[in-house]
């Protein structure tokens, strides 16, 4: 919803998001060859408001595909 040539900060176009604004839909596979299913929506609930917390101290973690096939090795193939 954002032009591609930002006119403003990202963070203060951000908090132009309204409540209630579908935000992802999130899909997930059982196995990395299946379909993908839809298995919820992520909606704003609030305003958003600038946080110093949220710019410092809040990090999410993506888990390397090898630690997945160390488990499942028969889903390699699906990983050329």
């Amino acid at each position: 919803m954002f032009p591609a040539n930002f006119e403003k900060e990202f963070p203060d176009q951000l908090i132009t998001v309204p409540k209630n604004a579908l935000l992802f839909k999130v899909y997930a596979k059982a196995e990395p060859l299946s379909e993908k299913v839809l298995i919820g929506e992520l909606h704003l609930n609030s305003e958003i408001i600038k946080s110093n917390f949220a710019d410092t101290e809040l990090f999410f973690q993506h888990q390397d595909v090898f630690i997945d096939l160390a488990l499942k090795p028969e889903w390699r193939s699906a990983f050329p």
